[in-house]
C-alpha cells in the first residue's frame, strides 16, 4: 500500500500499530489471544468457522450459536463511506 498517498488520518489509522512481521511471526504473537487481530487458521478450519453460519448456527449436530444470531449477522450497522478509507463500505456484525 502506498501510504504517501494517503491522507495523513488515514496513515495514522491504519498503521497504528504497525506491528512488523519480524514480531507477528513469532511464537509468542501467534499464541496470543487477541480478538480481532490475530485469528489463525487453514482454508478447513476456516470454511469449518464459516459452515456454523451456512447452517443456521449448528453443525454436525452441536449447535454454537442460535438462529437468530445467525440472522442477526446479516444485519447493515453502517452503510456508507468511510470517513477514513473514503470508499463506500457496508458492516454488520458479523
Amino acid at each position: 500500500m502506498d501510504y504517501a498517498a494517503l491522507d495523513p488520518i488515514a496513515v495514522r489509522t491504519l498503521t497504528n500499530p504497525l506491528i512488523p512481521p519480524s514480531v507477528t511471526t513469532t511464537r509468542p504473537f501467534l499464541a496470543a489471544e487477541l480478538g480481532g487481530l490475530n485469528g489463525q487458521g487453514n482454508a478447513r478450519s476456516v470454511a469449518r468457522l464459516q459452515s456454523v453460519v451456512s447452517h443456521g448456527g449448528a453443525i454436525d449436530g452441536r449447535r454454537f450459536v442460535a438462529e437468530s444470531t445467525v440472522e442477526r449477522i446479516f444485519q447493515v450497522q453502517a452503510d456508507g463511506v468511510d470517513r477514513v478509507l473514503g470508499t463506500p463500505v457496508r458492516f454488520g456484525p458479523g
